[in-house]
C-alpha cells in the first residue's frame, strides 16, 4: 500500500500532493487495504499465511512507513544522462584497444 503512494508520482517529492482528488486511486489503495485484512485474517489456508497479532501489524506497519522517507532519499540521488552501461562500455573498449594497439 505504501509503494502505491510512492510509485504514483515518481519524479514527485511529495507523493501526497492531491491524492484525495483521484478518487480511482483512493479507491485501489482502499480496495487494496481491505483486501490484504481479508486474505491475512481469514484466507489462511487459500493462501497459506497466518494471522497476525497486533505487534506484528504494527511491525508491517512500521516497515511500511518507513519506505516514504526511503523514497525521498531515493529521488534525491542524482541521476546521469548518460547510463552508466554506457559509460562502462566506453572504459572497456578503451582498454581492449590499448592492449591490441
Amino acid at each position: 500500500i505504501f509503494n502505491e503512494f510512492n510509485a504514483r508520482k515518481p519524479e514527485g517529492m511529495n507523493v501526497f500532493k492531491g491524492v484525495t482528488k483521484n478518487r480511482l486511486f483512493m479507491g485501489i489503495v482502499g480496495m487494496t487495504f481491505i483486501l490484504q485484512i481479508i486474505i491475512i485474517e481469514f484466507l489462511g489456508k487459500f493462501t497459506t499465511t497466518v494471522r497476525l497479532n497486533s505487534m506484528q501489524w504494527l511491525a508491517c506497519l512500521c516497515i511500511g512507513l518507513f519506505s516514504w522517507p526511503l523514497a525521498i532519499l531515493g529521488k534525491l540521488i542524482p541521476v546521469p544522462k548518460t547510463p552508466l552501461s554506457r559509460c562502462v562500455l566506453k572504459v572497456f573498449r578503451r582498454l581492449k584497444k590499448s592492449r591490441t594497439a
